[in-house]
């Protein structure tokens, strides 16, 4: 199942094609993606907020790990010709979320469909995933607690 956020944005809307009807909401379309919004604004706040908090605790020792650092930082950079306001920060967030998310999974359904179309290489994908991969990490890699977001963005 798609993440919620790529069937809102891929969905047929009627304002789309007839904006007068736009202020009606009748099939709910600017309901939903104001929720929706709201449940990400949530999410990225409290990752911003765990990165600010290592920010504050090791002050000049800081050092960016990731994307997020280096985006909270450029927007704490008064130097900076154009300032990057924390809602750019989120969107910039978003876009890698959602193009990340929907270029693998588009990846995934195109490979899936060629198999399906050529059942003989299935057997040949699996031994090479089982090479490459090794069949224990797919019987124990089962414990998804390390990604507390991944039930906001299905659910």
């Amino acid at each position: 199942m798609k993440n919620r956020m790529l069937v809102q944005l891929t969905a047929f809307h009627l304002a789309d094609w007839m904006p007068w009807m736009g202020f009606m909401d009748l099939q709910g379309y600017v309901k939903r993606m104001k929720a929706l919004s709201k449940r990400f604004d949530k999410f990225y706040e409290h990752v911003f907020d765990e990165h600010r908090d290592r920010m504050k605790v090791e002050k000049q020792g800081f050092v960016a790990r990731d994307v997020v650092d280096v985006l909270l930082k450029l927007a704490e950079d008064p130097n900076l010709e154009v300032q990057l306001s924390i809602d750019v920060v989120k969107g910039l967030a978003q876009d890698l979320i959602v193009g990340a998310t929907d270029t693998t999974t588009t990846t995934i359904e195109w490979a899936m469909s060629e198999l399906i179309k050529q059942p003989h290489l299935i057997k040949k994908a699996t031994e090479e995933l089982d090479r490459v991969i090794g069949k224990e990490r797919w019987v124990q890699e089962t414990d998804f607690t390390n990604l507390p977001f991944i039930d906001l963005i299905l659910n």
